[in-house]
């Protein structure tokens, strides 16, 4: 089963299971239409969306005086930075 929503494909997949054939659990495949271009410019707009959603909520936290998760690439850990400048890694299992 598919529709058309805007310039979005959306089709709901289904698994077969003995005799009979029933929809999966919800599992949605978007498929973007259009020419190259176009699904490159769309792509593009959902990167700069998250980014900018991304920065805006970290920005939110730093405002309001809350801890942020990160992630050191040179230790290879993630850590909280609290509003005083501290960190604290987590440990590697």
């Amino acid at each position: 089963m598919s529709k058309h929503i805007g310039s979005y494909h959306v089709r709901n997949e289904t698994v077969r299971t003995g005799r009979k054939q029933r929809p999966a659990k919800p599992k949605i495949s978007i498929i973007l239409c259009g020419t190259e271009a176009h699904r490159q410019e769309q792509q593009d707009y959902m990167m700069r969306r998250f980014h900018e959603t991304v920065h805006n909520t970290i920005q939110n936290k730093i405002e309001n005086r809350l801890p942020i998760a990160r992630y050191d690439a040179d230790k290879d850990l993630a850590y909280i930075e609290y509003p005083d400048g501290t960190r604290k890694y987590a440990e590697k299992t």
